[in-house]
């Protein structure tokens, strides 16, 4: 059904206050306006001033809700040249820890990454040094010496393959650089391909006589293959002069001096002056600590001198297995079982595959506790080191000789805790009760 709108119904208009207001402003204002307009350039003067500072006040309160409070950059360039200076002056270790704190902020610099890298392997600090080398080929895939760094870091990793394939890398991207063919003849040496090591040595010192890679690598080659000290002495010396106090380089060639020649008191005094002054501008030069104390206590009989050093060496790096296994040797003989007994485990929990270490660590804890069950926690994986080398008729830890003679110490050790019975390898032999 259509239903017709309603009509509005008329009003009556009367009097309005709000018309009679209109009336009486409205002149008022009209005068204002031409007033304004007449004087518009005065006004403008007058209000400008309000009106930007009311749109800076706006401005200001969008930006800080918008965008956070920025932080301070720290500017790497001061500790940059601060790194450098202590590079250049031999304080390798200096120049690391501040090469660590600027790094962030230099993603890029090939350089930076390449000298601490450099730096972690001076110091020992492979597995750091490793991941570093990563960082510094990251940085620049396209450097031959970010390539080259990594091949000498996965070399002291004993990775040898993975150090040649890294090498080639480097020699591809720059066939010019000595460093990367030194770094190449290193790990073709470590794996007994001795011919082609010998070519890159050659291929280095041709493309540059002064590389101290090349003259410290054919320095390593003629003393550890060619067993040649001679001429060892006079490359490592030179490789030691050219990279101006290098710290790998000075402890390899102090320990030549030391254990390579008839020693004689100039070549101890020339070692012992190397070392030490590596040492005095790189106190925790962990390699340094263990050259040290093994040649006091080995060499010179000097059990305190010996114990310092060596102490020194696991605070650098409380993950050096040899050093950790040092020290307990020299702690046995102080007479501090029980020290000893824990540095020979940590040289165990640390991965060592010695089987000396694995015997010392068995000794220690019935020398000091008396425990012949845990003893034989580790008498067990040393002996079956032992008995696979002897089955194969070679040892990478010493000769087929010395290794029957430990084979005869393992069985004498655990002859009391067996009752005089044969000593049997065996997880069976962990039920031997404590004594």
């Amino acid at each position: 059904m259509y239903i017709r709108p309603r009509r509005p119904t008329s009003r009556r208009r009367g009097f309005s206050l709000r018309r009679l207001l209109v009336w009486l402003f409205a002149p008022i204002l009209i005068l204002a306006a031409a007033g304004i307009f007449t004087m518009r350039e005065e006004v403008q003067r007058l209000l400008a001033p309000l009106v930007d500072n009311f749109a800076q006040q706006a401005v200001d309160t969008v930006a800080t809700i918008g965008a956070p409070t920025p932080l301070p950059t720290a500017d790497p360039s001061s500790n940059r040249r601060l790194a450098d200076a202590a590079w250049q002056n031999g304080q390798f270790q200096e120049s690391v820890r501040l090469y660590e704190q600027i790094l962030p902020a230099l993603p890029n610099d090939v350089s930076a990454h390449y000298y601490y890298t450099l730096g972690l392997v001076m110091q020992g600090r492979i597995p750091d040094a490793v991941v570093a080398a990563e960082n510094t080929v990251t940085a620049n895939p396209f450097s031959s010496d970010a390539w080259a760094i990594r091949a000498l870091a996965l070399n002291r990793d004993d990775r040898f393959t993975d150090s040649i394939v890294s090498a080639l890398r480097a020699v591809e991207l720059n066939p010019e650089s000595a460093r990367a063919h030194a770094y190449l003849a290193e790990s073709y040496a470590d794996l007994e391909r001795f011919t082609r090591a010998e070519q890159e040595i050659e291929k280095a010192l041709e493309l540059n006589p002064d590389s101290y890679e090349a003259h410290y690598v054919n320095g390593m080659y003629q003393w550890t293959v060619n067993f040649d000290f001679a001429a060892a002495r006079i490359e490592l010396e030179e490789a030691y002069a050219l990279s101006n106090g290098a710290a790998h380089i000075g402890l390899n060639l102090g320990r030549l001096l030391l254990n390579a020649f008839n020693e004689t008191p100039e070549q101890e005094a020339q070692a012992l002056s190397v070392l030490t002054d590596i040492l005095d501008r790189n106190p925790d030069n962990a390699s340094v600590l263990y050259a040290l104390g093994v040649y006091a206590w080995r060499t010179q009989g000097d059990q305190e001198k010996a114990e310092t050093f060596l102490r020194r060496c696991v605070s650098a790096v409380p993950t050096d297995i040899f050093c950790n296994y040092e020290l307990g040797r020299v702690l046995t003989n102080l007479g501090l079982t029980d020290e000893a007994r824990q540095a020979f485990e940590r040289a165990i929990e640390m991965g060592s595959t010695n089987p000396y270490h694995y015997y010392w660590a068995g000794t220690a804890q019935i020398s000091s506790q008396g425990n012949c069950g845990a003893a034989l926690r580790f008498f067990q994986p040393g002996y079956q080191i032992i008995q696979t080398d002897l089955a194969a008729g070679s040892s990478i830890y010493n000769s087929i000789e010395a290794i029957e003679t430990l084979k005869g110490d393992y069985e004498a050790a655990m002859s009391p805790c067996l009752g005089g019975s044969t000593f049997d390898p065996t997880p069976e032999a962990t039920e031997v009760p404590d004594a």
